[in-house]
């Protein structure tokens, strides 16, 4: 499947936001909790993410396909975390002083539509965005790249490396969760 990428200020047809869902058909209303998760993103999408990038808070990229569907969205930032001995001493991630701040480039939303979900879209367009993030780490300086996940997506996370990085505040049950910029790096050297 090939597809192409818009910022949502660019999209032509800003209707098109509102047919895009992320709930898997297997996820019903019954599943409360998992539910309003799936209906926060979707809602993100709709309602806000074209005023986040306007407001120059967050950058959200459309992901289309041939006939200029969205399958998927992402929004990025810069930020900084405090990451706590746990996984400092598991990532030997440099730090200067003791839970001093990071800074980070941050994955604040990422989802694929339902129809494509478990058909290797989310790791193919995760795969883009790790390479987009080194690109920005290139020209900014960042030590980690910090994904907010769905705690149902933490082993889709885990898998290309990605630690909890323990933060204590964790928002509406997303973990936290974080690659150092060197460990990513190490993931394409030879690519």
């Amino acid at each position: 499947m090939e597809f192409s990428k818009v910022r949502i200020s660019e999209l032509d047809n800003q209707a098109a936001l509102q047919n895009f869902t992320c709930m898997p058909a297997r996820v019903n209303e019954q599943i409360h909790n998992v539910a309003k998760d799936y209906q926060r993103i979707d809602e993100f999408l709709q309602r806000r993410a074209l005023t986040m990038e306007q407001n120059h808070l967050f950058r959200t990229t459309l992901i289309l396909d041939e006939q200029c569907n969205i399958i998927a969205f992402y929004s990025l930032c810069a930020g900084t975390r405090t990451v706590f001995k746990k996984f400092r001493r598991e990532t030997h991630i440099p730090h200067k002083a003791k839970n001093m701040a990071i800074p980070t480039v941050e994955l604040i939303w990422f989802a694929v539509a339902d129809e494509y979900q478990g058909r290797g879209v989310g790791k193919r367009i995760l795969s883009v965005i790790l390479k987009e993030v080194l690109a920005v780490t290139r020209q900014v300086g960042a030590g980690l790249f910090v994904v907010e996940s769905l705690a149902d997506a933490c082993g889709f996370y885990e898998q290309r490396g990605f630690k909890d990085i323990g933060e204590p505040h964790k928002l509406d049950g997303d973990v936290i969760m974080a690659i150092t910029v060197t460990d990513l790096e190490g993931m394409f050297v030879n690519k």
